[in-house]
């Protein structure tokens, strides 16, 4: 009896909705439902005072039942999408690509920052008084990342440790995080000597972390900002809406920069499947597949 007892606990604690998790609206009679995700480079809390802004405006804007679907981590973003049979995606260019095998993907439009740049980096981060100023440090050091399905946060920082010399797999001990803000917190913390992260995540943490205890001791190469891709079970006119409203948010209107902000973007603009294919490139030097 009180193994049912606690197997009913537990069950029902599962089915709560998480803390930090961007809940769907209530269904709304008459209106055609949209399923959304986002893939999850933070934690839930951060994910929803990003995007939650976002998809309200969607919902408005567009007139659609908007439901976000949400995955709890990098690893399971993909199998997310496919089993929920998601409508719109918005994902890093590694799980875009890999998203056009796996379910039709095309590009509807990228990100841009503020700086008007359509790319983004990532930094490997040490904490100060560590020991390791050099790339070429990180032998038999432990090194946190988010996923190995990061390009800001680990494809491109494999990629400058191949080019000096460090095989991340057999020359570090690779502790795999979940998300990037996470990788940041096990350096900060010392329980890693080193970690793999997109640059501008050091931004967000900014008010929880003591910056200053930090270095960066390389920068992995430029890569195209994220991707807002519909898939083979999107109806045309679907995507001809989210790109519409997407494109409609301008900067200059207090309104959509409070949306964008909370983002870390200024807006959107065209993307085309040849903007990604330095990510088929890279990944093929690195023999990874995708």
């Amino acid at each position: 009896m009180l193994k049912r007892v606690l197997l009913l606990v537990v069950s029902v604690t599962l089915l709560a909705p998480m803390p930090g998790c961007i809940e769907p609206a209530p269904p709304k009679p008459g209106k055609k439902v949209v399923k959304v995700s986002v893939q999850p480079v933070y934690s839930l809390h951060i994910m929803s005072q990003k995007y939650s802004p976002l998809i309200r405006y969607l919902s408005r804007e567009t007139g659609y039942d908007i439901r976000v679907v949400s995955a709890m981590s990098y690893e399971n973003y993909l199998p997310t999408l496919e089993a929920n049979q998601v409508h719109i995606g918005i994902q890093n260019p590694l799980a875009y690509i890999t998203l056009v095998k796996t379910r039709g993907a095309y590009p509807l439009l990228k990100m841009v920052h503020r700086d008007g740049s359509t790319s983004y980096r990532g930094v490997i981060i040490t904490r100060k008084g560590s020991g390791v100023n050099q790339i070429g440090d990180l032998k038999g050091k432990k090194v946190a990342a988010a996923s190995r399905r990061a390009v800001g946060g680990f494809i491109g920082q494999v990629a400058i440790c191949r080019d000096n010399g460090i095989n991340v797999d057999r020359d570090c001990l690779l502790s795999l995080v979940e998300t990037q803000d996470n990788a940041i917190d096990s350096v900060y913390r010392g329980e890693a000597e080193a970690g793999f992260v997109r640059e501008d995540t050091l931004s967000i943490v900014r008010e929880r972390t003591d910056l200053s205890k930090l270095n960066i001791i390389g920068y992995t190469d430029y890569f195209p900002t994220w991707c807002v891709a519909a898939f083979e079970n999107t109806a045309p006119e679907v995507a001809t809406e989210i790109t519409k409203a997407l494109l409609n948010l301008d900067w200059g209107e207090s309104e959509d920069r409070e949306i964008l902000e909370a983002i870390g973007i200024a807006g959107f603009t065209q993307a085309s499947d040849s903007d990604y294919t330095i990510i088929r490139e890279k990944m093929d030097a690195l023999n990874i597949p995708y």
